[in-house]
C-alpha cells in the first residue's frame, strides 16, 4: 500500500500574483492552470523544481471567510517547509528577488534552515538537510538519492539520456550491458529493454517516461517490478552540471531488503555515465 498528499491547498488573494510570486520569484514550475467555468475558478498548481509528488493548488478565496484566512492559514506557525538541496543558492536568489526573510540562516541539528514570507504573509522554511537526516528520512521510505557534479553542460548531460546509442551504453550497474527494444523518448513514451548480467543473466525492463524537461529534469517510471519512481534533475553549475538522482520503490519493504544492492549501483550508473561523457 502507498499514500500520498498529493496536493495541499494555498489560499490566495489572486491567481495572477500569487502564479508572479511561486513563479517568477521562488522558481516554481507551473503543473496545471484551468478554468473551471461552472465554478467560476481556476484549477492552478505549482510544484517546486525538480518535485515529483510535491504539489501546491492556488486556490482563490472566495468568501469573506477565505479572505480571512489569505496570509494567516496556520495561525503565525511555520506552514510550509522548503527542502533543497543547495541552500546558500536558493537563499540568494531569494534575497535578489526581495523574499523577506524573517528568521536569518542557522545551523541546526538537521540542516540550514531559515524562515521567509510568501507574497501573503505565510511562513516558509527554506531547509537544507544533513545528510544524515537525509539518510534517515530515506531509511524510514523507500527512497534513494545520489548526487555530484559532472563537469559537462546540462545539454549533453540530458542528451546522454535522450541518445538510445549513449544510454545503452552506460545504463546500469557495472558490468551490464543493454539491449533496446522500444525506446519512445516523449512524455508517455515506452522504455521497453533487456539488462545482461556479467554472469550471463537476463533481466527484462519496462518503463515509462513521465516527464521531460531537457535540459533539466527527466521523470521515469519503472512499472515492471520492482516497481519505482526515477527523477534525475540537471543543474547548470560553476563545475558543469549538478546531478540529482532520486529513485522513489512502491515497496518500502522491499526498498529495505535491496538497499545493499540498490545505492552501490546508483553510484556505479552515475560513474558509467561520466565515462560516456568523457569518451569512454
Amino acid at each position: 500500500m502507498k499514500q500520498s498528499l498529493g496536493l495541499v491547498s494555498l489560499v490566495v488573494r489572486d491567481y495572477d500574483e500569487a502564479l508572479a510570486f511561486f513563479i517568477g520569484k521562488l522558481g516554481f514550475r507551473l503543473v496545471e492552470d484551468t478554468v473551471v467555468p461552472e465554478q467560476s475558478k481556476r484549477w492552478v498548481v505549482v510544484s517546486p523544481p525538480g518535485a515529483v509528488e510535491s504539489q501546491l493548488l492556488l486556490a482563490r478565496a472566495s468568501t469573506p471567510a477565505q479572505q480571512s484566512h489569505v496570509g494567516a492559514q496556520t495561525g503565525g506557525r511555520v506552514f510550509l517547509f522548503l527542502y533543497t538541496d543547495d541552500f546558500w543558492r536558493d537563499y540568494a536568489s531569494y534575497k535578489s528577488k526581495g523574499i523577506v526573510f524573517v528568521r536569518e540562516p542557522k545551523e541546526e541539528p538537521y540542516g540550514t534552515v531559515a524562515v521567509f514570507l510568501d507574497l501573503y504573509g505565510n511562513m516558509w522554511d527554506l531547509l537544507q538537510p544533513t545528510q544524515s537526516h537525509l539518510r534517515l528520512r530515506s531509511e524510514a521510505g523507500a527512497t534513494f538519492r545520489s548526487h555530484r557534479v559532472l563537469p559537462y553542460q546540462p545539454q549533453s548531460v540530458f542528451e546522454a539520456f535522450a541518445r538510445p546509442e549513449l544510454l545503452a551504453r552506460w545504463w546500469g550497474p557495472d558490468g551490464f550491458t543493454n539491449t533496446f527494444e522500444v525506446f519512445e523518448f516523449k512524455p508517455g513514451g515506452r522504455w521497453k529493454f533487456v539488462m545482461h548480467g556479467p554472469d550471463g543473466s537476463h533481466h527484462p525492463n519496462e518503463s515509462v517516461f513521465l516527464e521531460l524537461q531537457g535540459p533539466s529534469k527527466l521523470v521515469i517510471q519503472h512499472v515492471s517490478k520492482p516497481r519505482f519512481a526515477l527523477t534525475v534533475t540537471l543543474a547548470a553549475h560553476e563545475a558543469g552540471t549538478a546531478i540529482t538522482w532520486t529513485q522513489e520503490f512502491e515497496d518500502s519493504a522491499l526498498a529495505a531488503r535491496i538497499r545493499h544492492i540498490v545505492e552501490p549501483a546508483d553510484e556505479q550508473n552515475l560513474d558509467r555515465l561520466l565515462s560516456v561523457l568523457s569518451g569512454g
